[in-house]
Formats: C-alpha cells, sequence, structure tokens
C-alpha cells in the first residue's frame, strides 16, 4: 500500500507518472487538498478503480480520501463522478454537503465579480450548475 497525500491533485498526478510501474502492483491511499478532478481523470485514464472514498474534517479543513488500485474491468465515471467522488457522490453524508455547500457559496461570490463576456464566467457558472445538481439531487 502506498500513501501520498497533503497536496495537489496535478502534484499527485506527476508523482504517480514518475513511478508507472507502481500502479500495477499497488493499492494507494490518495488525499489531494485541491484538484480531486484532475487526480481522478487520472486514476480513470490509467485503468485505477477508486474502491473506496471517505470524507473528514479536521478543524475547519474538508478532505477526500480515495483508495484504488489498477483493474482489468472498465470503469465508467462521468463528470459529476470526477468532481464529487464515485463513492461520496452515492452516499452525501452532512460533510459531502458541507463542503460542496461551502464551494457553491465560493463560486457564487466570484460570480458577482465576472461578467458574461469574461472566459471564466462560462466555467464558474457551469460549476455552479454541477454542484446545485449533485448536492439537491438524491442518490445518483
Amino acid at each position: 500500500m502506498i500513501s501520498i497525500c497533503g497536496m495537489g491533485g496535478k502534484l499527485t498526478v506527476e508523482i504517480l507518472d514518475e513511478f508507472p510501474d507502481y500502479l500495477n502492483n499497488h493499492r494507494f491511499i490518495l488525499q489531494a487538498n485541491v484538484g480531486l478532478e484532475i487526480l481522478r481523470e487520472y486514476l480513470y485514464q490509467h485503468h485505477m478503480q477508486i474502491i473506496g472514498e471517505d470524507i473528514v474534517k479536521d478543524a475547519s479543513h474538508i478532505y477526500e480520501i480515495i483508495v484504488c488500485e489498477k483493474t482489468d474491468e472498465k470503469i465508467t465515471y462521468n463528470e459529476h463522478d470526477l468532481y464529487f467522488g464515485p463513492i461520496l457522490r452515492k452516499h452525501k453524508n452532512d460533510l459531502f454537503k458541507e463542503k460542496w455547500l461551502r464551494q457553491l457559496d465560493i463560486y457564487q461570490n466570484i460570480l458577482t465579480s465576472l461578467t458574461e463576456s469574461q472566459a471564466r464566467y462560462q466555467e464558474v457558472t457551469h460549476m455552479i450548475h454541477l454542484i446545485e445538481e449533485e448536492i439537491y439531487t438524491k442518490n445518483h
């Protein structure tokens, strides 16, 4: 078992890329502070199945933990799975809702400072839609 924790999703992906042989023979415990969608997409592209996910809170920080391993099975993740976690989104516990309501508030505040002509406006609007759809919809 290999644990990589406490950095961003992009850096975690770079570390995994440095040691591709390890992907075949180990189970991983991963915790990225940001960029989880980047990490999940990498796992999907490298046939790494997410076999467990949890969400924890330490003081005011909420962290997602991913457990994964190589699989020969066909894995299908959609955009919601990449952002919210294929396992976490099935349960949507209180911490999940707290995290994503906080993110929704952040995106809504960002949106107030943007105009529709700015490139980031569409990205932020899309994230608001994704989050609202996820947190206000029953389990998928």
